[in-house]
């Protein structure tokens, strides 16, 4: 059937068959379409800092949904305020929910905010006699660190 003075036999030709097909099925079979949060909400794991008198106003998005309010000290280091909220991304527009910072007697509440690179220009309102409900526009730009 086959000629013995011929180099290349069939079970040489089947190993390279088999390794061919070995090596197209492992380069496919790694390919999961698993989406990099990242990508689709690059928020997540993010600070961002506005100035506020003589400390910082923080905002941290802990999760895809989630974010962390605070006011810090220069460095950085959390002084006080603590909140917790939660937001939604879209294209480079962000709304808020439940996100509102207490400093001493000041409220203030983040509603929406604008991404332009480093830099988030939110929108929202601020009370200095929160049991009055008597709130005012309020705006700041936090900067991503």
């Amino acid at each position: 059937m086959f000629n013995p003075n011929f180099p290349f036999s069939m079970r040489k030709f089947l190993s390279l068959v088999f390794a061919i097909v070995i090596g197209v099925l492992s380069l496919t079979s790694c390919e999961k379409a698993t989406p990099d949060t990242k990508e689709s909400n690059p928020l997540v794991g993010t600070k961002w800092y506005a100035s506020y008198s003589d400390y910082l106003m923080v905002l941290e998005f802990t999760s895809d949904a989630d974010v962390t309010g605070y006011f810090a000290k220069p460095n950085g280091v959390y002084y006080s305020g603590q909140t917790t909220g939660t937001y939604k991304v879209s294209g480079n527009s962000v709304t808020f929910s439940g996100l509102t910072y207490r400093w001493i007697y000041a409220y203030y509440k983040l509603e929406s905010g604008s991404i332009n690179g480093s830099l988030l220009s939110t929108r929202g309102q601020k009370t200095f006699d929160i049991d009055k409900g008597d709130w005012s526009s309020w705006t700041d730009t936090f900067s991503k660190q």
